[in-house]
């Protein structure tokens, strides 16, 4: 069996980069010599470390490292990583034409995703376009994204990226590729030692390990909700389930944990491992806050959680991994779009938000279900 050196470009989201650890998982057992270099970016970059670690690639390449120094000097040092990698085979997940004109140069096997979409315009609008794609790629999976998504083949979106590696299996070993339903599942890279220290803190302020996770990030701001309708939420769940909530937080700041914070005077408790704030607060004394989470210990977060409840992005597919329930709140222009990225664990709800009693009677009947 041949051995490749596989350049592959991921350069996007976290959740983007969690759907193609099952190709990473095929390539490194399929071809078991082989070397994969991942090119990723700031706001991936963390979880590319993480498979790193796992030894599910052999490198990674942060695309914006040397942004700040300009368009040439990143390009220059993007070129020059990946020519020193010697790569032979390149699967563009992220589409952009500069990521198709460099594996052209450097590999000799191309393969990458090609959207169909209109406009007012076109009828047909490809990216690449069309009269490059054949020049550019040896093969290439066909996303129709036209008609708000009536096109797409798949059951879920992740099925494109594990057939774009089937046609380059194919086309680099002669033969086919056959894919079972655990060829399917997320990576998991779960360090034991700090999942313990977790379990240790949840446990001191909470005597229990039993939470509902609900994650609140600046996508709560594109929602129709107020900072008051979240704060009621949250009131009206401790007072059904009567359950212990942690409330995590994304990257940026936002209005409506900081109304939560405020409101109810959280101050950080110095007794735990992790940065937890709790309040004194007879309302929200199940209620706890995790500040400052890097991406590893919102993984970990997911995975000891009985039911997370989110705005759409990596922890919907996050939670999978371990088969939690989940609660992917989705905006209704985006509800065809999104159907197709819909969490894989077997307890599962995409949810338009509406009404506080609406989202209470799906929590109710998620929760320990």
């Amino acid at each position: 069996m041949k051995n490749n050196n596989y350049l592959i470009f991921r350069d996007d989201g976290v959740g983007d980069l969690l759907l193609i650890t099952p190709v990473l998982k095929l390539i490194k057992k399929y071809d078991k010599k082989s070397n994969i270099l991942l090119i990723s970016s700031s706001r991936n970059n963390s979880y590319a470390e993480l498979l790193l670690r796992e030894n599910l690639v052999d490198d990674t390449y942060n695309i914006d490292q040397n942004k700040l120094f300009g368009r040439a000097y990143s390009l220059y040092y993007l070129v020059r990583k990946i020519h020193k990698f010697n790569p032979s085979v390149s699967l563009i997940y992220r589409q952009k034409l500069q990521s198709y004109l460099i594996s052209k140069i450097f590999c000799k096997n191309n393969f990458g995703l090609v959207t169909i979409n209109s406009s007012n315009y076109f009828k047909k609008r490809y990216r690449p376009f069309k009269f490059l794609t054949n020049y550019l790629l040896d093969d290439y999976v066909v996303i129709d994204q036209r008609d708000n998504f009536k096109n797409i083949y798949v059951d879920h979106w992740s099925d494109f990226y594990l057939d774009l590696f089937k046609k380059a299996y194919q086309k680099i070993f002669n033969k086919n590729l056959s894919i079972t339903q655990k060829d399917k599942k997320y990576v998991k890279t779960i360090d034991e030692n700090l999942n313990n220290i977790l379990i240790k803190s949840l446990n001191e302020i909470n005597n229990t390990s039993d939470f509902i996770l609900l994650h609140i990030d600046e996508k709560w701001s594109n929602t129709n909700w107020s900072p008051h309708d979240l704060d009621n939420l949250i009131d009206k769940i401790i007072k059904s389930l009567n359950v212990k909530i942690i409330i995590s937080e994304g990257a940026s700041e936002n209005s409506y944990s900081d109304f939560i914070y405020k409101k109810y005077l959280y101050k950080k408790n110095k007794n735990t491992d992790f940065n937890i704030s709790l309040t004194s607060s007879d309302k929200m004394k199940n209620v706890a806050i995790f500040k400052d989470l890097d991406i590893e210990k919102l993984i970990l977060l997911s995975l000891n959680a009985s039911l997370v409840i989110t705005n759409h992005g990596s922890l919907t597919h996050f939670s999978s991994i371990n088969d939690v329930p989940v609660i992917d709140l989705i905006h209704k222009n985006k509800k065809e779009y999104l159907k197709k990225y819909y969490p894989k664990s077997s307890v599962n709800e995409q949810v338009i938000l509406n009404s506080v009693e609406e989202l209470l009677i799906i929590i109710k009947k998620l929760y320990k279900s």
